[in-house]
């Protein structure tokens, strides 16, 4: 967590293809999407979300971006606030996360 740059929460993103053959197995599987991906945006990245949800935490580091979501739109707006809430960005996290 040392290295997050930034984390932006945004709505129904371009994913872009899988990227067959990366160290990473890629694809898609009922509603989740995982594995090494590539678009315009980001490039190559890690993406490991459900397509049925619309929001999605990006995280970009300072080698990638990782891309993710939980199992609401609401779960996920809730990691994020509370990802940002710890200043993340500002110390890297450290410590234990409660629910």
């Amino acid at each position: 967590y040392n290295e997050i740059d930034s984390l932006a929460l945004i709505k129904s993103p371009n994913f872009g293809d899988s990227v067959p053959n990366s160290s990473l197995s890629s694809g898609r599987s009922h509603n989740n999407y995982y594995g090494i991906w590539k678009n315009e945006e980001w490039g190559e990245y890690s993406l490991f979300v459900q397509s049925n949800i619309n929001n999605c935490i990006v995280i970009k580091s300072k080698s990638d971006y990782t891309v993710l979501n939980l199992e609401s739109d609401d779960v996920t707006e809730q990691l994020y606030s509370w990802l940002s809430s710890m200043s993340v960005l500002k110390t890297g996290f450290s410590g234990t996360a409660t629910p």
